[in-house]
């Protein structure tokens, strides 16, 4: 966690290499090559935590060792080599499991707790909330959903989602 005043260490993308090598190691694998001598070091099971995973998907990625010692930062995903671009954006994908509501089928309220039943792009969802609070507004119509478990839903837009859709989520935020 960085605190005020206190410098973020910026990863260049040019020396930054990712692999996932499942045999070897559980998780992602970056090595870091020195533009200036050519020394490379070699890190494994790398864990890596966007800063801002909501307003900033795919930039300002934190990359830490299997220690949980922070390496570096990495400003955007889209500067990095293509191989290397898949083998974090799969990291990324695993750990931020956000779907997104297509299409909202039916919200009931029982005791407090609301239940929602969903259709998303990774298939149909059940789940509950525990109040309105629970549902986010981001702006331009996106807005993100926490579960009682914790888990994320995500509706980019809700001009896009179909009438009845909209009419049900707007008795709710």
């Amino acid at each position: 966690m960085y605190r005020a005043g206190q410098e973020i260490k910026k990863l260049d993308p040019e020396g930054l290499r990712f692999l996932r090598q499942q045999k070897v190691t559980e998780g992602l694998c970056l090595q870091i090559v020195d533009p200036k001598t050519g020394d490379s070091t070699t890190f494994s099971d790398v864990s890596v935590h966007y800063m801002f995973p909501l307003s900033h998907p795919g930039k300002l990625i934190t990359l830490c060792d299997r220690n949980g010692e922070e390496i570096g930062v990495l400003d955007d995903i889209s500067d990095l080599d293509e191989g290397s671009k898949q083998a974090l954006w799969h990291e990324l994908t695993v750990n931020y499991f956000v779907p997104k509501i297509t299409r909202i089928v039916s919200i009931k309220e029982e005791f407090g707790i609301t239940h929602w039943e969903v259709e998303t792009d990774r298939g149909p969802r059940r789940f509950q909330l525990q109040s309105r609070y629970d549902i986010r507004s981001m702006g331009g119509g996106r807005y993100i959903i926490r579960d009682i478990d914790g888990n994320r839903y995500d509706i980019p837009n809700e001009a896009d989602l179909d009438p009845v859709s909209r009419s049900l989520l707007e008795l709710e935020v």
